[in-house]
């Protein structure tokens, strides 16, 4: 019936958006837990889902003395970015 449908239908958009949630708290999580990570690329795993990292230097021309940092978090195909000051490469 069009009822069974809908709910059906509605029981998906729920799921969609509770797994989209928790994507992105894993995200912003690896991202927060990797800000004293050294430059590379890192695998970790948070609440199940094996999230890729990538911290690297990001030049920014118009304040020179200060460098700066990208932290990346990276699972299927979405991400979750973080540009900070490196104090540690700038001091």
């Amino acid at each position: 019936s069009t009822l069974d449908r809908s709910s059906a239908a509605s029981d998906v958009y729920k799921r969609q958006t509770k797994d989209m949630a928790n994507t992105t708290f894993a995200l912003q999580e690896a991202v927060e837990t990797s800000r004293g990570k050294d430059y590379g690329s890192y695998n970790e795993n948070i609440n199940g889902k094996d999230i890729e990292i990538i911290v690297e230097e990001y030049p920014n021309p118009i304040l020179k003395s200060t460098r700066y940092k990208k932290i990346k978090a990276i699972y299927e195909g979405k991400t979750f970015e973080l540009i900070e000051v490196d104090y540690e490469k700038s001091l």
